[in-house]
């Protein structure tokens, strides 16, 4: 299904992470990962120990994963994952359980959905139109490097654009799977709903604080229509 006609007027708005929280990807991310360190004699880790390290930015998360930066820069390292990434990602993972169900709930019921990534914006529109989502987004929000410092300041840009385009103040919610999409949340006065099974153990996204955390993606949407004067939608699509 389509993205609905909206106009800002609508001031209503479903702001997706997209790795791991709209895309299954994290048992991909720990085996190129694994096989990074393995090539440089390092001990290999598990997808708890993943869970638990991860985080933004992505270069002080690799050098809790056992990278020497010394030995091994950051952008040497991008380079070679996302080499093997990008293109894996295109036939080896899927869109996780319920996302074109939640996709459809929100957008019947009038929602703008957009995507906010810490991943580069050209490899990010690849990866929705070959998922064949794009239909659902009024914007896609990406960065324009490969280095995922974070995602703050192009979802603070974002929320300043479409303030000036409404008198009204847009209602908002994040929807993402790790600590840092609550405090991209919070810069950019919007409600977040974490979920888990992403890239963040379900403990540290409770620890977030002042946000929502729910087991899966149906959950989410279920939390996002509950959220009170900001979102109402139906149960059914």
């Amino acid at each position: 299904m389509m993205a609905t006609a909206a106009g800002p007027a609508s001031c209503r708005y479903v702001i997706w992470d997209f790795n791991g929280t709209l895309l299954d990807d994290v048992a991909l991310c720990v085996a190129i990962l694994n096989r990074m360190l393995q090539r440089r004699g390092l001990a290999q880790i598990g997808r708890e120990q993943y869970l638990s390290l991860f985080g933004f930015p992505v270069a002080d998360a690799y050098r809790r994963f056992g990278f020497d930066p010394d030995r091994w820069p950051f952008d040497g390292l991008a380079k070679e994952y996302m080499e093997e990434y990008l293109p894996a990602s295109l036939c080896e993972v899927s869109l996780r359980e319920g996302v074109r169900a939640a996709l459809d709930r929100f957008s019947v019921a009038g929602l703008q959905q957009v995507v906010l990534s810490a991943s580069h914006l050209e490899d990010l529109r690849c990866q929705i139109a070959h998922f064949g989502i794009e239909g659902y987004f009024a914007d896609l929000l990406g960065m324009t490097d490969r280095y995922g410092a974070g995602k703050e300041a192009i979802g603070k840009a974002w929320v300043h654009r479409i303030r000036q385009t409404t008198d009204a103040h847009p209602a908002m919610v994040l929807i993402g799977d790790t600590q840092h999409d609550a405090e991209v949340a919070r810069q950019m006065g919007a409600s977040s709903v974490l979920v888990a099974g992403g890239h963040s153990s379900r403990v540290r996204l409770e620890r977030a604080g002042g946000c929502l955390v729910a087991d899966d993606i149906p959950s989410a949407a279920a939390a996002v229509c509950s959220l009170p004067g900001l979102f109402s939608c139906s149960d059914t699509i």
